[in-house]
């Protein structure tokens, strides 16, 4: 139910979160693209802003996702930009993800992984660009994070500072090239580093 009907800087209660629009309107026109009777609208003659006025989720953001489309009557779209930050002074946002609304005409889902542990402004923007069109923005939901839960031989390579599932990863592979798989380090006593050709059984 919330209106905002101008493109100036303002306050908007969406589910509960208070945003700052900047340049962004809510708009109820039938050019307007939206899941229901209301959708945020960025404009085009300016950078475009929808911030969060507060940290979101006590334990940290998992996801952001929302619909997008260009709105109906503009030739062009924009691309959006999402982004976190741990303080809302200076330029430390720190990008999550981005789409791009042109030639896009129906709603279109967009899900971002964000995994921060900690509570985060959210900010969602315009790449501004002259000539860029009016996007439409709907749907906003941010899920909380969760720890992952991982395995013991996940736990064997994070203790490396290894990422699972990166290539040479695999239980079968040979990482280091030592002539002994990452599994047979794994399953060692004592445990040997899979990345260190000097450190095997």
């Amino acid at each position: 139910g919330e209106v905002k009907t101008s493109y100036d800087p303002a306050p908007v209660t969406l589910s509960g979160q208070v945003w700052v629009m900047d340049q962004a309107r809510i708009g109820d026109t039938t050019s307007d693209l939206k899941a229901g009777s209301r959708a945020a609208r960025f404009g085009s003659l300016y950078p475009a802003y929808m911030t969060s006025s507060n940290k979101l989720l006590p334990a940290g953001i998992g996801t952001i996702s929302f619909l997008y489309a260009k709105y109906a009557t503009s030739e062009n779209g924009a691309e959006l930009v999402v982004e976190v930050a741990s303080e809302l002074d200076g330029n430390n946002w720190l990008e999550v993800g981005r789409v791009d609304a042109n030639g896009v005409t129906s709603l279109t889902p967009f899900e971002a992984s964000v995994a921060v542990s900690e509570p985060a402004y959210v900010r969602i923007r315009n790449e501004y660009i002259e000539g860029i069109g009016q996007v439409n923005v709907d749907n906003v939901v941010i899920t909380p994070y969760a720890a992952p839960s991982y395995s013991a031989y996940e736990q064997y390579l994070l203790q490396y500072n290894v990422t699972p599932g990166d290539a040479g990863t695999a239980p079968g592979e040979d990482w280091d090239g030592d002539h002994v798989s990452n599994s047979n380090e794994f399953m060692a006593l004592p445990q040997t580093n899979p990345y260190d050709p000097a450190s095997a059984p």
